[in-house]
């Protein structure tokens, strides 16, 4: 292998010894240096830019920001009542907190279920008129049962009946 090697190596500084100079003409040198000639891009001005496409005026700082810095649709941070204004040692008392809030609880069900019963009301009387399936309106008298069932048990201090609504 090193015989090969050393032969290849031979061959190849012979034949770069006896290459003809005619075959290695290199360019002939610049007798000037060649000037660029820069040809700015043709600019094409038609018509001005609209107004909508010009810089707008920069708002002063003391301006609302554009961005709403909280979720519109977020509820609002509200304070509430602490789940204990001291530790509930006591049994009975603990009892009382729980049920205080439970009421409380329910007082704002019944607060809000009184609208949502007007509602479901005028949209079954509208479903009749414009003549929405009988599936669709039996599906919504049930719901409107189930809420006024509930809201009746709510003001009797009764358990709220629980309705299988499918």
């Amino acid at each position: 292998m090193k015989v090969a090697i050393a032969l290849f190596s031979l061959l190849a500084a012979l034949g770069w010894l006896f290459w003809p100079k005619a075959q290695l003409a290199l360019p002939p040198p610049a007798t000037k240096p060649q000037p660029r000639v820069i040809t700015p891009a043709p600019v094409i001005t038609a018509a001005p830019l609209p107004k909508a496409a010009q810089k707008a005026q920069q708002p002063p700082i003391t301006a609302k920001p554009s961005v709403p810095l909280r979720d519109p649709l977020a509820p609002g941070i509200k304070a509430h009542q602490p789940v204990a204004p001291q530790p509930l040692g006591d049994p009975e008392q603990y009892l009382e907190a729980e049920n205080a809030r439970h009421q409380a609880l329910l007082a704002d069900f019944a607060k809000a279920a009184r609208p949502k019963i007007a509602e479901l009301e005028r949209l079954i009387a509208k479903g009749r008129a414009e003549g929405i399936s009988a599936g669709q309106l039996a599906k919504g008298e049930r719901k409107l049962a189930a809420l006024k069932a509930a809201l009746a048990a709510v003001e009797a201090k009764a358990p709220i009946p629980r309705l299988a609504l499918p």
